[in-house]
Formats: C-alpha cells, sequence, structure tokens
C-alpha cells in the first residue's frame, strides 16, 4: 500500500466530522497498538451501564481507556471524561486522548493534567497521528477508509503534483530479511555467532548456579527458556555448534569445555573463576551510571527558577529510576538507531521518540507531583547529556546494551519485524480449500491438541484473516462425504461388530479411518462414537444424506464452524472471465491431471477467482512489501504447473497449510517483544547479555543498515514483496528460506 503524506492527514483533519475520527481512531489505533477498540458501556444507546459518550473507548488493557476526539477545548474535554468515568464507577489507571487538532505541547499538557487529576494522561494531537500514518499497512488503509475523503490533496490534484513521495518500507524488516545472521550455518556465519552468544550466556548461568557441566539437551531447553518466542534453532543445530565450540576447528578456537565422563559442556575455568569479578564489574557499572543521573538530576533540580516548585529527594530518586529505563525503551523503539548513534555513525535520535519514552517512564514511575512538566523537562536534559555528552561509564553501558539488542534483533525481537510479520499474517483472504476443510473433519473427534488443522484456521481468524468458503469447495466436500458413505455401507458396514483399529488403519478414507479411531481410541468419552451414522450426523442429517437440504445444511454447517464466508457459485462466474476459464478448465483436465471436468472447472474458477480479488482489491496496483493478501490454501499445489504462462504474468496462487501455520508462530508479537525487553533490558541481565554477544552480530546488523539505507526504498519495497509472495507460494518453501533467498 502506497505510502500517505502526513499533509494528506492534516489537510483530512480541517474538515473531517466527529463520527468519522471516531471510526479512523478505531482503525488507526489497531494498527499502532494492535488492540480492538468498543464503546466503554456499550453503544449509543447508553450501554449495559448507562454511559452514553460513544466517543470513549475501552479495550482488554485494565483501567485503560482511550478517547477520540474533534473538539477544541481539550482540556475541559478531558477533564470532564474523567468525571463522568469516575460518576459510573470506572477506576481509571490511564487515558489517552486522541485529538484531530494540533497542540503546542502535548507532553506538557499530558503531565499537566496527569498531576490535576491523578491519572495518567496521554495526548497524541493531529501532528503525532499524521507522523504515524505509514506505520504499517493498516495504519495507512484507516486513510483510505476514512481520511482520504475529507483530503484537499486528492484527486488529479493530487495525481499532478510535482512532488514524488516515495512508498515507504518497514526498514527494520528489510534490515532483517536481508541479514546475513540468519544464512546457512557455515562456521564463519553471523548465524553460528548468534548460537555461540546463546551457548556462553547459558553455560555463564550454569557456572554462577555451580551446576557443573550440562548436558547438549539440557543447553538447548535453556535457550528457548531464554527467548520462548524467537527461537527458530533445532537441537541437532545446537549439538553441531556445540561439537564446534569444544573443537579447535572454531573459527576462534576452543571455546567450551566438553567432559566425557560428564556428557556435558561447561566454560573453560579460567571463564569461570572470573565470572564473580565480572559480575562485580557489572554491577558497579550500573550503580555509576545510575550515580551520574543522580547528580546531573540534582544539579538541574538545584538550578531550577525559585518560583518553580521544589523537587524532594524521593522524586529524585524516582526520576533517577526514570532515566534508566527511558535508555532501555529507546532501544525497544529506535533501536537501530541508537546502535547507528553510539557506532559513531551519522545518525541522530529522534526528539520525539526519546519525548515519548521519557513521558512513559515519567508515568511508569508514578511521579504525581506539581512540577511534571519540570520533570520532564530536566529528563530530556539528562538523556540528552547521556547520549551527547556521554560519560566512559554511560559509553560502555550503552554500548553493552547496544550488542544486546543486536542479538534480540537477530532473533526477531524487534517492534518494527514484530509488525511486518503482524501485517503478513493479519491481512490474509484466504479460499479455504477442499482438502484443509476434509482435513479439519477429520479431525472432529480428536481431543483439542491433536486438532490441527482446526487450530490452524483458528489462530488465522484471531489474527485477523479472512476465510473464504466457495460452493464449488461445499460440492466436494459433500461429495467426499458422500462417497466416503458409499464405501463404508458397500465394505465396512456388515463388519462393523468385527472390524479393529489396526484392520481400519489400511482404508484410504480418512473420514473412514477417523471414525474408527473415535469408536475404538477416542481420547475421552465424550468424543467416542458408536455408530458411523452417529460419526456423520455431525456435518449433515444422515438420513436425508443425498437431498438437496443435506447440502445446504453442510454449507451451513462449515460456514459457521470454521467462521468462513460464503462465496456463491453464481457470485465466482460473475467475477471472472468465462472464456478464461474454459481454456483454464481444459489445461488442468486429462490423463496425469483432474479426471473429472467438475474438479477442473472447480479449481480454474478457484485460480481465477483469486486473481479478480487481487485486482478488485487493489493488491496489485497498491503492491505492499508483505505481499499478496489473497491466496488459496490447499495443500495440492502441482496444479500450479499446469499454467505457469498466468503465474508468470499474475503470480503463484496457492499457499500450503503448512506456510500459514509457521507465518502464524514465526515471530514473536509486540507485547511478547515488550515483555523480554521489560525482563532482560531493565537489569544486569542485559549487561551480561551484552557481554557475551559476539560484536561482529551487531557490526553485521549495522552493516546490512548501511546498505539498505543506501537502497533505493521503492527497490527495496519491491524485494520484500517478491521475497513474501515467494514464500507464501513455494511449494517447499519455509521461513527459513525465505530469510536465506534473501541475501543471494
Amino acid at each position: 500500500m502506497s505510502a500517505v503524506h502526513p499533509d494528506s492527514v492534516l489537510s483530512a483533519f480541517a474538515e473531517i466530522d466527529g463520527d468519522s475520527f471516531e471510526g479512523f481512531f478505531k482503525e488507526f489505533g489497531a494498527g499502532v497498538f494492535g488492540l480492538n477498540f468498543t464503546p466503554v458501556g456499550g453503544k449509543k444507546d447508553g450501554g449495559a451501564d448507562g454511559f452514553s459518550e460513544s466517543e470513549i473507548f475501552e479495550t482488554n488493557r485494565r483501567l485503560t481507556y482511550f478517547q477520540a476526539s474533534i473538539q477544541d477545548n481539550f482540556r475541559d474535554k478531558i477533564r470532564r471524561t474523567v468525571e463522568r468515568l469516575r460518576e459510573y464507577g470506572r477506576e481509571i489507571g490511564n487515558l489517552t486522548y486522541f485529538t484531530s487538532r494540533i497542540i503546542a505541547d502535548p507532553d506538557k499538557e499530558s503531565l499537566a493534567l496527569s498531576d490535576e487529576l491523578e491519572v495518567n494522561i496521554s495526548i497524541r494531537d493531529g501532528q503525532w497521528i499524521a507522523n504515524r500514518i505509514n506505520e504499517n499497512d493498516i495504519t495507512k488503509a484507516s486513510y483510505e477508509n476514512y481520511l482520504r475523503q475529507f483530503s484537499g490533496l486528492r484527486g488529479d490534484e493530487r495525481r499532478n503534483s510535482s512532488i514524488r513521495i516515495p512508498s515507504e518500507f518497514n526498514t527494520n524488516a528489510a534490515v532483517f530479511v536481508a541479514q546475513q545472521s540468519l544464512v546457512g550455518d557455515s562456521k564463519q556465519g553471523i548465524r553460528g555467532l548468534v548460537l555461540d552468544s546463546l551457548v556462553f550466556y547459558v553455560l555463564e548461568n550454569a557456572a554462577v548456579d555451580d551446576e557443573g557441566f550440562i548436558t547438549s539437551i539440557d543447553i538447548f531447553a535453556r535457550m528457548q527458556d531464554v527467548f520462548p518466542d524467537g527461537f527458530r534453532f533445532t537441537d541437532t543445530e545446537v549439538a553441531e555448534r556445540l561439537a564446534l565450540m569444544s573443537s579447535k576447528e572454531h573459527p576462534l578456537g576452543r571455546q567450551i569445555v566438553w567432559d566425557d565422563r560428564e556428557a556435558g559442556y561447561a566454560l573453560p575455568f579460567s571463564a569461570r573463576s572470573a565470572i564473580s569479578t565480572d559480575h562485580a564489574r557489572f554491577e558497579a557499572l550500573i550503580y555509576t551510571v545510575k550515580e551520574q543521573f543522580r547528580q546531573f538530576i540534582a544539579d538541574e533540580c538545584r538550578s531550577t527558577p525559585v518560583d518553580e516548585v521544589p523537587i524532594s529527594d524521593g522524586t529524585q530518586d524516582r526520576l533517577v529510576g526514570a532515566a534508566m529505563r527511558s535508555l532501555e525503551w529507546l532501544f525497544m523503539a529506535e533501536g537501530i538507531k541508537v546502535a547507528q548513534f553510539l557506532e559513531g555513525e551519522d545518525e541522530d535520535i529522534s526528539e520525539d521518540s526519546v519525548s515519548d519514552v521519557a513521558v512513559r517512564a515519567i508515568a511508569d514511575a508514578g511521579i504525581g507531583a506539581k512540577s511534571a512538566p519540570l520533570l520532564h523537562r530536566i529528563l530530556m536534559s539528562a538523556l540528552r547529556s547521556a547520549f551527547y555528552k556521554s560519560t566512559d561509564e554511560q559509553r560502555e553501558y550503552l554500548s553493552l546494551l547496544a550488542r544486546t539488542y543486536s542479538l534480540l534483533f537477530s532473533l526477531k525481537y524487534d517492534l518494527k519485524i514484530a509488525n511486518y510479520f503482524k501485517d503478513m499474517k493479519s491481512n490474509f483472504r484466504l479460499l479455504v480449500g477442499t482438502d484443509v476443510i476434509i482435513q479439519a473433519l477429520s479431525e472432529s473427534r480428536l481431543a483439542g491438541p491433536s486438532r490441527l488443522t482446526h487450530g490452524m484456521l483458528r489462530a488465522l481468524r484471531a489474527s485477523g484473516a479472512e476465510l473464504i468458503l466457495t460452493d464449488q469447495v461445499v460440492e466436494e466436500v459433500y461429495t467426499h462425504i458422500i462417497a466416503s458413505n458409499e464405501e463404508y455401507v458397500n465394505h465396512y458396514q456388515e463388519q462393523d461388530k468385527y472390524m479393529t483399529l489396526e484392520l481400519a488403519r489400511n482404508s484410504d478414507r480418512v473420514l473412514i479411518r477417523s471414525y474408527y479411531y473415535a469408536k475404538f481410541d477416542a481420547a475421552t468419552p465424550a468424543l467416542s462414537v458408536r455408530t458411523w451414522s452417529q460419526f456423520i450426523e455431525q456435518f449433515l442429517p444422515y438420513e436425508d444424506i443425498r437431498s438437496g437440504e443435506a447440502r445446504m445444511a453442510l454449507r451451513t454447517y462449515l460456514a459457521d464452524k470454521f467462521g468462513m464466508r460464503l462465496e456463491t457459485r453464481d457470485e465466482i462466474l460473475d467475477a471472472i472471465d468465462i472464456d478464461k476459464h474454459r481454456r483454464l478448465t481444459s489445461k488442468l483436465f486429462g490423463p496425469g491431471k483432474k479426471q473429472k471436468k467438475e474438479l477442473a472447472e472447480n479449481d480454474a474458477a478457484h485460480v481465477l477467482f483469486i486473481y479478480a480479488m487481487r485486482t478488485e482489491g487493489g493488491e496489485v496496483a497498491r503492491a505492499s512489501a508483505v505481499g499478496y493478501r489473497t491466496w488459496w490454501l490447499t495443500s495440492e499445489t502441482k496444479i500450479q504447473r499446469e499454467f505457469e504462462d498466468l503465474t508468470r504474468t499474475n503470480g503463484k496462487v496457492i499457499m500450503r497449510p503448512q506456510i500459514a501455520m509457521q507465518l502464524l508462530s514465526f515471530a514473536p508479537n509486540s507485547d511478547e517483544v515488550e515483555q523480554a525487553f521489560g525482563s532482560i533490558m531493565p537489569s544486569l541481565v542485559g549487561v551480561r547479555l551484552g557481554n557475551r554477544v559476539n560484536p561482529s552480530i551487531l557490526r553485521n546488523l549495522l552493516d546490512k543498515v548501511r546498505d539498505i539505507s543506501e537502497s533505493d526504498p521503492s527497490r527495496m519495497k519491491a524485494e520484500m514483496q517478491r521475497l513474501a509472495n515467494k514464500f507464501k507460494s513455494d511449494e517447499n518453501a519455509s521461513v527459513q528460506y525465505m530469510i536465506e533467498t534473501s541475501a543471494t
């Protein structure tokens, strides 16, 4: 989706009405925060508790509220909102106020109102929104859906503008895709150095606890415990790397020790002996940095004008803590830029980013003094000093955190990487294939964890994907059930009371096998069935199995059970070219292909319908760095070989279920990224981990950043789109394959 000029947003805000702004906020906010917003108390009729202000929203975050308003007097609006929420017995922890207006100093106003109302207030004004309109495809779509109609920069005037705004892309995701830290497993590769760093960290923890030698399996498990949502190494890969690290073949020589008697690994004796000294040095480093912040803040407080409110020692202590958290949160928000700056590259840290984390840190520290705006100003000065006039200790501390960040980045713990893969999987529009649905039906009597296809479809819906059921698929599923029933009646019914699970395993009908598993080996009594008719009755009325009503019942069941939207046969045929459909059918029908013409016609219709939906949805015209959103979810990939002329021109159409499953779990989400930073960065762990990270990982990361920054954004976006589509459609693809091909 093309980038939106921030001026277009401000132009729209000049004309927008309240209802449109509220609609825009809900979609834009979902893209920025990953939350769904519901009006407090329900709909405009007053809701369950009588609350009538529909512009105030809540989410699943406890005690957190959002408000969207276009009114001029934001202060009174916020005061009234807090008052009304309290009138209705609502406890308020945080209120974020979104406004189309431009406010001179929103951070200062936020802090002042926070102090006055004793609530954490955050104000996001029109300029803040405009600056973030290109955050991802969801935020850009919110402009198209709600703001474009109000913008004075639309239509021919915009197209004829002499200023060409380049298409934006997710820089961090581009760097990640291009980064060679996930390419191959050579002795010299960055991927190997990432593993080395994790091994050192795990063995260091073992040495601290005086555990002695630990096994490869234990090391593998502990690595996963540290980074559960970004760890994608195999146990074999870890074992091979441990063997290399304990041999002279390692590029840096023998790094760890293997003991045959203990069948385990440990750090060399010299390294184990130095651990206590190292820890004491790191603790002293953190203490020194805190004390330097304390002294700077105390000096700033003493130099404030006499008419300012005095700042107590307790408040100063909390401000020191806020300064430390701000440094760490900056890495989470702008880690690459911070690392570039610390490495002396020509990169400045955004004042807006620093201000955002400073406001958050002050709120998190619970500082509610009358001098909140002053505290924000002092904290900003302290942070500027730490970066632009840093002491040796501050520089060492930040450099260690930069190395820790480079490891987190390589393991996908980065908000912008998380957003990229979230965008890739959240906007899917998937035509669900017959084979996928039949597999799901065959799982109907399995215990929850074993219902893998059910779980995939549920997870896809939860991620925001739209699942599509066609009449053609319904007919094919129905035909499969009828054929299975005939097979059962003709070959199994009379022998049913003599059947065993061992005999049933030989059936070539998956539903018949599933029936006998449910009869003989159900996980619980509730999942067991006694008869074939009872098993089929789950899906349609068995007594009327050959009736038109049974077909309709099956269609309703499938759409409702798996949360799919129905596309009728007529709607599909109206959307595609009949001549193309006829020609493609002839290609798919025949020996070695589809044996029934009806199946060839259905497949041809699905292929052409995918192309039609992509065109209608603007996926071709508005190319996205995350690739096409519309695909046919099926394992029948071989049919694409019969129409390579179409795929060369229009792209492939089939995504295997295995790929969808990999995408759902490939990268941590934003909450998991924040959790990782919260547990690693604010403590001694972050410094210790940084000490164990090979500096080459950070150098490689910054080299890739430099390469990307020198690339044409449009070219990089096109390459990311190509790789995303290639990964989604390749028959033997994996996420690892996508990353590997990006570096060639």
